[in-house]
């Protein structure tokens, strides 16, 4: 059985954006106030923007240490389905090499 008529599902299945273009996952965010001081949940997502960590599990592990006063740890080995970096040093001649190009 559906909702009541004129009851929406708080989220569409796939955890998307709505008919409107809301993201329900920022509810989930706000969720967070319920066992969390907004002071804290601020703090928390103030940091997973700067980190580029946007997701709730991010934003509620972030609040978690703020909360608890220890470092994060955003370690990607959780998330095997998110794509590596792989930065490597770069040498001064590559940067030589580029700013050739751009002369030329």
């Amino acid at each position: 059985m559906g909702p009541a008529a004129g009851v929406r599902d708080p989220a569409p299945p796939d955890g998307g954006a709505d008919d409107q273009g809301r993201t329900p996952r920022v509810c989930r965010v706000l969720r967070l106030l319920e066992t969390f001081d907004i002071d804290d949940l601020h703090a928390a997502v103030k940091k997973a923007l700067q980190l580029g960590a946007v997701g709730f599990d991010a934003v509620k592990h972030l609040v978690l240490c703020h909360v608890e006063k220890r470092p994060p740890k955003l370690d990607l080995d959780v998330y095997p389905y998110l794509p590596r970096a792989n930065v490597e040093t770069t040498s001064a001649a590559s940067y030589m090499a580029l700013m050739s190009e751009d002369a030329a």
